[in-house]
C-alpha cells in the first residue's frame, strides 16, 4: 500500500507546471456568405468550466456547437484539455470578428474574418456553379392593400441533403400564411435538380413600398464516411433575394362598405324548406355562403338580416373556414338563420347585394340575390268557419255549421271509445278471484341477472387493470356503472354523481389515460374494493325502498 502511494506522489511531482493557455483558432479566415467555417476553442484544462458566446452571435449563427475533454499520460506526463468545436455561419457580408474568449483568468485572441457576398441567387450562371441554391418569386409586383400576393421559395439541391432549417417568414406591416409545399425534380439550365417548395399568401396591411427580406436557410449535407479526428462541417447557410412590392391604397372609384379585393367571389342562398309550402309559427331555415378567391374568413362581412312585421329572424354562429392551395387562400363564410313567419300571405324576403373589387379586371362589381317569395299558410288544424248572415228573424240563434271533416272526426272518435269500453270490460271480467294475491311481480330472477351482468363487468375491469389497458378499463366502469344504477353513465361526470366516492380513482385513471408517459402512476387494483363497497352501498339503498301496493284490496 505504501508503495502504491508512493508512485502516484512521484507520478503527480513529475508533472510540468506551467501557464493556463486559451487560443482559439479557424480552419480559414475567408468565406463567401452563404459557407460556414469551423471555430475551436481550446484551453489546456480539464475541467467544468463554460465559456460566453453570446457575443459571438452578434455577427454569426451558431450552427453546431461541441465540447470534449481529453486526458493523455506520455512519458509519465499528465496533459488535460478542454475543446470546443463551433460551426458559424455569418449573417452579413464584410470585415466580421469573432471576440476574445475568456475562462479562469486568462484569454483568447480576437480573429477578423472577411466574408464576401457570394450568394449564387443573381444570375443564372451563377446559380448552376452551386450545388445548393435558394429562389424566391411573387406573382405580382403591384398588389392593393390587403389584396393576396403569393411569395415562392424554391430550395434547389443536386447534392445529398440530411436536412434543412427554413427561416420563418415574417414581414413588418402583413400577414403571412403557408399555404402550399411540394418536392418535385426539374432541369434547371440542362441541369437536373431537386426542388423543395413553398408558397406562402401575403396580405399588405397598408400602402407603401413593401419589403420582403432575403430568407436565409440552414442545409446539412450528407457526409459518407468518418475521418477519426476530425471536425466535420455538412453545414450550408443559403439565402434568397430580397424584394420590394408597391402596396396602393382603396381606390377612390370604390363604393363598397367594407373594401373586398379578391380574385373571384360568389354568394350563394339555400333553403332546408320550400318556401311555398311554410306555415304560421313554423321556422324555416335559410342559408347563406359567400365564398372569396384570396380573402382570409376574417376579412368576410357578415351578412345580416333583420326581422320585420311578417318574418322573426334569428341567427346563428356562422361557421368559417379557409382551404388552401397553390393558389392561395379560399375564405368562406356561411350563415344560418330560422326565419319565422308571424301570419298567413304571400310575402317577399328584401334581395341581399354585396360589392367587391376584382382584382383580376381592376373594377367594382356587384353581386346580387334577388328577392325571395314565401306564401305562408295558417299552421291551425281546424279551420274558423266562416260567420253566417244574420238571421231576418230576430229571437232564433244562428244555425249550427257542421263540415264534412268535423262530422268525420265526431265519428271516428265515438267509434275508438266504443272498441276501447268492450277491451277493458273483457280485461275486468278475467282477473282472478283474489285480487289480494296479485301483487308486484317478484323481482328476484331480474335481480340475480343483474348481479351476474355486474360480476362480468367486474372480471372485465380486473382484465383491464392487468393488461394495462385505459381506455377499455374507462369503457367497462361507464358499463359498471350503468348496470349498478340502472341510468345510462355516459361519461365520469355520471359517473362521479351516483359514486363521489370514485372521483379520485376517475381523475389518476383520466391522468394516466391523457399522459404522454406510459409509466403507471398509480396501482389502479385499488380500484376494485371500492367498486365493490359503492354495489354493496347502491344495493343497502334498493332493499330500503317499499314495495308496490297490491294492486286491488277486498
Amino acid at each position: 500500500m505504501n508503495k502504491l502511494t508512493l508512485s502516484l506522489t512521484l507520478l503527480l511531482l513529475s508533472i510540468n507546471v506551467h501557464a493556463l493557455t486559451l487560443t482559439s483558432t479557424v480552419d480559414r479566415t475567408s468565406i463567401g456568405l452563404n459557407e460556414t467555417l469551423i471555430l475551436t476553442i481550446t484551453l489546456d484544462k480539464q475541467d467544468g468550466d463554460t465559456i460566453d458566446f453570446s457575443r459571438v452571435e452578434i455577427q454569426f449563427d451558431i450552427l453546431n456547437r461541441q465540447r470534449s475533454s481529453q486526458t493523455s499520460i506520455i512519458n509519465g506526463r499528465i496533459t488535460a484539455k478542454t475543446e470546443w468545436n463551433l460551426i458559424l455561419a455569418p449573417k452579413e457580408a464584410g470585415t466580421l470578428v469573432i471576440p476574445s474568449f475568456s475562462v479562469g483568468g486568462v484569454f483568447s485572441d480576437a480573429i477578423t474574418i472577411t466574408v464576401t457576398d457570394n450568394s449564387p441567387a443573381n444570375t443564372a450562371g451563377e446559380k448552376t456553379n452551386s450545388e445548393v441554391f435558394l429562389e424566391s418569386s411573387i406573382d405580382k409586383s403591384t398588389v392593393y392593400v390587403q389584396e393576396q400576393l403569393l411569395f415562392t421559395l424554391r430550395l434547389y439541391y443536386r447534392t445529398s441533403l440530411s436536412g434543412y432549417t427554413p427561416d420563418n417568414l415574417s414581414i413588418t406591416g402583413a400577414t403571412t400564411e403557408l399555404v402550399a409545399e411540394n418536392n418535385f425534380t426539374t432541369n434547371y439550365q440542362a441541369i437536373r435538380y431537386n426542388v423543395l417548395e413553398k408558397v406562402y399568401a401575403i396580405h399588405p396591411q397598408s400602402s407603401g413600398t413593401m419589403d420582403i427580406p432575403a430568407q436565409s436557410w440552414q442545409v446539412e449535407k450528407s457526409i459518407r464516411g468518418f475521418s477519426f479526428g476530425q471536425i466535420t462541417n455538412p453545414y450550408l447557410r443559403i439565402r434568397s433575394q430580397a424584394l420590394q412590392v408597391e402596396v396602393k391604397p382603396v381606390p377612390k372609384v370604390s363604393t363598397a362598405k367594407q373594401w373586398l379585393p379578391a380574385s373571384r367571389l360568389s354568394l350563394e342562398q339555400q333553403w332546408q324548406q320550400s318556401t311555398i309550402t311554410a306555415k304560421v309559427g313554423e321556422p324555416l331555415t335559410y342559408s347563406l355562403l359567400l365564398k372569396a378567391h384570396g380573402l382570409n374568413y376574417s376579412q368576410l362581412p357578415s351578412l345580416a338580416l333583420s326581422s320585420n312585421e311578417e318574418f322573426t329572424i334569428y341567427s346563428d354562429l356562422p361557421q368559417v373556414e379557409n382551404s388552401k392551395n397553390m393558389q392561395g387562400i379560399i375564405g368562406s363564410r356561411t350563415e344560418n338563420y330560422a326565419v319565422i313567419p308571424k301570419k298567413p300571405g304571400t310575402f317577399m324576403l328584401p334581395e341581399i347585394s354585396l360589392r367587391w373589387w376584382n382584382v383580376t379586371s381592376n373594377k367594382e362589381e356587384l353581386i346580387v340575390l334577388p328577392r325571395q317569395q314565401v306564401i305562408v299558410a295558417n299552421s291551425e288544424i281546424f279551420k274558423e268557419p266562416l260567420p253566417s248572415s244574420p238571421n231576418k228573424i230576430s229571437g232564433l240563434p244562428s244555425p249550427v255549421i257542421v263540415n264534412d271533416n268535423t262530422l268525420m272526426y265526431w265519428q271516428i272518435s265515438s267509434l275508438l271509445f266504443a272498441c276501447l269500453s268492450i277491451i277493458f270490460l273483457v280485461l275486468w271480467q278475467r282477473q282472478p278471484n283474489n285480487p289480494k294475491q296479485q301483487t308486484v311481480v317478484d323481482t328476484s330472477e331480474q335481480k340475480k341477472r343483474s348481479n351476474a351482468h355486474i360480476k362480468k363487468s367486474m372480471v372485465d375491469i380486473e382484465q383491464a387493470i392487468k393488461q394495462q389497458q385505459w381506455r377499455v378499463l374507462k369503457t367497462h366502469l361507464l358499463q359498471w356503472a350503468s348496470l349498478v344504477t340502472q341510468q345510462p353513465i355516459k361519461n365520469s361526470g355520471d359517473l362521479i354523481h351516483y359514486f363521489p366516492d370514485l372521483e379520485e380513482a376517475l381523475s389518476i385513471l383520466d391522468k394516466q389515460l391523457y399522459s404522454e408517459s406510459n409509466v403507471v402512476i398509480w396501482d389502479f387494483k385499488e380500484m376494485l374494493p371500492l367498486l365493490k363497497q359503492q354495489h354493496h352501498n347502491q344495493q343497502k339503498v334498493a332493499d330500503k325502498k317499499p314495495l308496490l301496493k297490491v294492486l286491488y284490496t277486498n
